[in-house]
């Protein structure tokens, strides 16, 4: 008899002496956008599905922002682009999961899917154990940070504790036109790099808290070049954010440089035709 990971992971808790698995599970309506021009509520929605599940030494986590409401060209770009950041195991080496098959509708289903197939086997969680007394597991959050009438802004945060000094942490963003459902990338945005790599500098100085370019050069690990972040940036209600991952340009001390362009120099650096799209929605 075949035997599933989650199944599996029942089988291994039992084993090792847990006497029971927790599991709980809430939604709510998080983000609606109204388009009052045509008197339609709820244009677009989102609901968030909270989930969790826990053992002995292990617990794991989502926290799903889904598109519920939208145009179907729109809806489906962003539910791909769920299915494709959640769809492996953080706890095997290039370990994949089926993209879930079920109702694409029901975001509760969605996010269980996907939070069960993530779990570690019963071999893993022995092994874990085993090596480290600490509880280990994995938290994923995907959010709408923003939600405008011509495009939509999401992040994915996945952390994974697997034993060790520290856990690891990935971030993934995307930008979505809320009516071709298209995904843009930084060439559909950005009109000029070179600007756009002074506003990055003059960040990394805000956020080490240090007094000058060379200052920062000092703590990175490529003292020739700073380079630009090689994620996606993502808006939020204080502008255009640009983020480092772990160990991209810093030690794992330092975090994940974050640097936020405020929504007045935004025009600075976005193509005129992207800016646009936001210019009469965003904060002064």
């Amino acid at each position: 008899m075949k035997i599933t990971k989650f199944t599996a992971l029942i089988l291994g808790l039992i084993v090792m002496g847990s006497s029971m698995l927790v599991s709980c599970s809430k939604t709510e309506k998080t983000n609606t956008l109204t388009d009052e021009t045509n008197n339609e509520t709820n244009h677009i929605e989102f609901v968030t599905v909270n989930d969790s599940i826990a053992g002995k030494g292990f617990e794991n986590k989502i926290s799903l922002a889904y598109p519920v409401k939208g145009n179907a060209v729109y809806i489906d770009s962003i539910r791909m682009w769920v299915d494709t950041i959640l769809n492996n195991n953080p706890f095997v080496e290039n370990g994949e999961i089926k993209i879930f098959n079920g109702d694409k509708n029901d975001a509760k289903a969605v996010a269980k899917y996907y939070m069960t197939k993530r779990m570690p086997s019963k071999k893993d969680i022995e092994e874990l154990i085993s090596i480290s007394s600490a509880s280990f597991g994995c938290e994923d959050e995907v959010k709408v940070t923003f939600l405008g009438k011509n495009i939509t802004s999401m992040i994915n945060t996945n952390y994974i504790y697997t034993g060790g000094a520290h856990g690891s942490t990935i971030v993934l963003t995307s930008v979505f036109d809320n009516n071709t459902g298209k995904k843009y990338v930084l060439g559909d945005m950005i009109e000029d790099t070179v600007v756009l790599k002074n506003y990055i500098i003059q960040g990394l100085i805000k956020y080490f808290e240090v007094k000058t370019e060379n200052d920062v050069r000092e703590l990175l690990f490529d003292r020739e070049n700073i380079i630009l972040p090689q994620t996606e940036p993502y808006f939020t209600k204080d502008g255009l954010t640009f983020i480092y991952q772990q160990y991209e340009i810093v030690a794992y001390a330092y975090g994940m440089p974050e640097i936020t362009i405020e929504w007045k120099d935004c025009k600075n650096i976005l193509k005129k035709t992207f800016f646009e799209k936001i210019d009469k929605e965003v904060k002064k």
